[in-house]
């Protein structure tokens, strides 16, 4: 007997039931849940509300544009998953998901999942839920992402820095000696955003292709003090652990520059996902 938030596919099943107007005892039966409480995830999943013509409608913290929307909707591209009924963002760092939170008005919930890494090590990656029929379907139709938008990710935004650094928050890796890397298993997408840059910036970059991930890499010191510096030109939020790797570059202190070395070797190679589901290859 499925849990109504026992995963992805029993929420939509709930969600399904619900809107084809499934008695509530039917759907008690199925979830094995008193008729009062399908009333109580009704309304928690922002389902159109049976009888009082009133739906469960949160405000969308989504449709008002400003760089620090952008910085969100590049990091739920990275590292989040969207399909009818929620919208979820992953992240190992607990002070994204309080700055997440704080963004969206506190409409979610916050759930926490154990992981072990190659060295035996167990840590948490934390996953902010936001249930709402009505954000997750215009997010899903104004942006053009689908439920599977790993492989396919080509959303109808115009790029900007604030996404790329939120992108690059939820799917990048800063190195002190290797520069910036950013992974995406979308070659369009990968694409995009290179093609952005190009046309702000004068610099090199090369994609490189491992498996079915797609990684663009900036390793030159000249071009990092070139790109760095837009890439954190606005006051928005964003992962100071990465942030802190750059600081020779946004500071622009000549000293500490020329400890870095010019030309480095760049690893095509991903680390592992963290989680089975849709989010980052990686996230140094």
């Amino acid at each position: 007997m499925a849990k109504v938030n026992e995963n992805q596919e029993s929420i939509e099943k709930f969600i399904q039931m619900y809107d084809n107007g499934i008695p509530n005892k039917e759907i008690g039966d199925y979830f094995g849940i008193k008729p009062n409480t399908v009333c109580y995830w009704a309304k928690k999943l922002g389902c159109t509300m049976r009888g009082s013509g009133k739906k469960n409608k949160y405000h969308n913290p989504f449709e008002q544009q400003s760089p620090e929307r952008d910085y969100w909707l590049g990091y739920l591209f990275a590292d989040g998953h969207i399909q009818r009924g929620v919208i979820d963002l992953y992240s190992v760092d607990l002070d994204v998901i309080e700055a997440y939170k704080n963004f969206v008005q506190g409409i979610g919930t916050i759930t926490t999942e154990n992981y072990t890494v190659n060295s035996g090590e167990t840590h948490t990656i934390y996953k902010y839920h936001i249930y709402s029929v009505d954000i997750s379907v215009w997010f899903m139709t104004e942006f053009n992402i689908s439920s599977t938008k790993h492989h396919n990710l080509d959303p109808s935004i115009d790029i900007n820095w604030d996404i790329i650094k939120g992108y690059f928050d939820g799917d990048g890796s800063a190195h002190k000696v290797r520069g910036f890397t950013l992974n995406s298993s979308s070659e369009v997408w990968i694409n995009r955003i290179w093609n952005f840059i190009k046309e702000e910036l004068d610099i090199e970059a090369k994609i490189n292709q491992y498996l079915e991930c797609y990684k663009l890499c900036i390793w030159s010191k000249e071009d990092l003090a070139k790109f760095i510096p837009k890439l954190y030109q606005n006051n928005t939020f964003c992962l100071e652990r990465k942030k802190i790797k750059f600081e020779p570059f946004i500071s622009n202190d000549n000293r500490k520059l020329g400890e870095l070395r010019e030309d480095c070797d760049v690893n095509p190679q991903p680390s592992q996902p963290l989680t089975k589901l849709e989010g980052s290859e990686t996230n140094d």
